[in-house]
């Protein structure tokens, strides 16, 4: 997305969402300074009332990548057709309603305890489209407190075609995930020699997420391709996070960094 002057990065351990920054303008999660609005199949990411607020993007990390199809992109400023959060631009992405392979199995590892496992199943419908896909994966990362970073992923779509001209979709997406973190560490300590740049303050950090969302479409294409759609959504999202907050206690007093925390 680098071309599109989009760069995601992420802290905490993996399970907080990602860090957006577009042309410069740092987005925190996504929604500030006008926002970088994102869309999956017609259903708004950008959760005012999750997390941070401000247009959180974690719902993010319950896309399966081998499931989207394409990604469509529309430059800023604030789009009438899109509202809150579209100062930076708009991405849509669309999802698979079906994969070419009936069985699909997929299996990777890498350094620091890491895996990845996709497995999916698209059956080949007379009147229509469906699938189910599992995505898991783990990592502990290069840190000396191990991120224990456990992500799973559900995916299921069910497509019919009623007749040449309508369309009736439902699709199911599901996450779980929790990790501990290494959190963001004093550097000055860090420069001192005191605290390795891979070390933690508390061992305690991190956090979990559960999300889910149901979404159903109607569409309906004109024989001089006019399209009417209408869809809905319904979605439901649980984040708690562990952060620890007293890092003064830590830089003047070593003996008791881990005596008190701030909870989020």
């Amino acid at each position: 997305m680098l071309d599109a002057g989009i760069n995601a990065g992420q802290h905490e351990g993996g399970g907080k969402s990602l860090e957006i920054r577009r042309f410069g303008f740092n987005l925190d999660h996504g929604g500030v300074n006008g926002g970088l609005k994102v869309l999956v199949d017609g259903v708004g990411q950008n959760q005012t009332t999750q997390g941070h607020g401000q247009g959180y993007l974690g719902s993010l990390k319950s896309l399966t990548p081998e499931l989207i199809e394409e990604a469509t992109l529309i430059n800023g400023p604030f789009s009438p057709e899109y509202g809150d959060f579209s100062g930076l631009g708009v991405v849509h992405i669309k999802l698979r309603e079906s994969l070419p392979d009936t069985l699909t199995l997929r299996l990777q590892g890498g350094s620091f305890g890491t895996w990845r496992g996709f497995a999916a199943a698209s059956p080949r419908l007379a009147s229509g489209d469906a699938l189910i896909a599992y995505e898991g994966s783990f990592t502990n990362g290069p840190f000396l407190n191990p991120l224990r970073y456990r992500r799973d992923n559900l995916t299921g779509s069910w497509t019919r075609h009623l007749n040449e001209h309508e369309t009736l979709g439902f699709r199911f997406i599901g996450s779980l995930s929790g990790f501990y973190s290494s959190g963001q560490v004093p550097l000055d300590e860090v420069s001192k020699g005191r605290l390795d740049r891979f070390g933690y303050v508390d061992p305690n950090d991190g956090g979990r997420v559960h999300s889910a969302t149901t979404s159903m479409y109607w569409r309906h294409e004109g024989g001089k391709g006019e399209v009417l759609k209408i869809d809905g959504f319904i979605a439901r999202s649980l984040f708690d996070l562990y952060s620890n907050f007293t890092f003064y206690l830590w830089r003047w007093h070593p003996a008791t960094r881990f005596q008190a925390a701030g909870r989020l």
